[in-house]
């Protein structure tokens, strides 16, 4: 199963039932409600509302695979996936991507490398339908590269290859983004972050910047 399949699927099945409990309003807190239109949530105080989002990832890497392996010259595009709960501005939930390369070139059977984890976060409108939000995801990675030996013959159609690398290792990764939800039901979202893997033998060359688009799909009210 390829890494970023692994990471993504393990992180992913672990969503979860959310009770959100709310006291009783005061006379203050009364007036205001009755001021709003029930038909306009967006309008309504809350302390950031409910929110549940699920969808695809796509990020570009600022790692280059020449400081891996000189061998090795490919621009990094991952894909993958998020999903999460938003609860007064407050974002728990996981996801991952990951990247996977057959044959890239003549020297290359296959590189691969991706991550997966818990997310937490806080997530918060800036002005209609524009959010901010800051979050750190903990959880694993891995990378795996595969060489060809071309001045080696082959036997029976089978290539000689050599596992160049192969690691595994815990991961920080820390993201800020930027939202605008152009469908009541569509959050497209730019976002920043910086991978900081801790663990393996040599996972200090694997620090990077990614620069991702997110498309989140889902609803949120500003309702308690």
């Amino acid at each position: 199963m390829p890494i970023q399949t692994k990471y993504v699927l393990f992180t992913l099945l672990g969503f979860f039932l959310c009770t959100v409990a709310q006291g009783q309003p005061d006379d203050d807190s009364t007036d205001v409600w009755d001021d709003v239109e029930v038909t306009d949530p967006e309008l309504a105080p809350g302390p950031g509302g409910l929110g549940v989002y699920g969808g695809p990832i796509f990020e570009y890497s600022t790692l280059k695979t020449t400081e891996l392996d000189p061998d090795l010259d490919y621009t990094l595009f991952s894909a993958g996936g998020y999903g999460y709960v938003i609860i007064a501005n407050w974002l728990i939930g996981g996801g991952g991507a990951g990247v996977t390369v057959d044959n890239p070139n003549e020297r290359y059977d296959r590189f691969s490398m991706g991550y997966g984890g818990f997310m937490t976060g806080y997530d918060r409108y800036l002005i209609d339908g524009l959010s901010g939000r800051l979050s750190l995801l903990v959880g694993g990675g891995g990378i795996e590269m595969t060489k060809k030996h071309p001045n080696i013959p082959a036997q029976d159609d089978h290539e000689f290859l050599e596992r160049f690398r192969k690691e595994d290792f815990f991961l920080l990764r820390g993201e800020a983004s930027v939202g605008y939800k152009i469908l009541p039901f569509l959050d497209v979202r730019a976002a920043a972050a910086y991978w900081f893997p801790i663990g393996g033998a040599n996972v200090a060359d694997l620090r990077q910047l990614t620069f991702g688009l997110h498309l989140m799909f889902g609803f949120r009210n500003n309702i308690m």
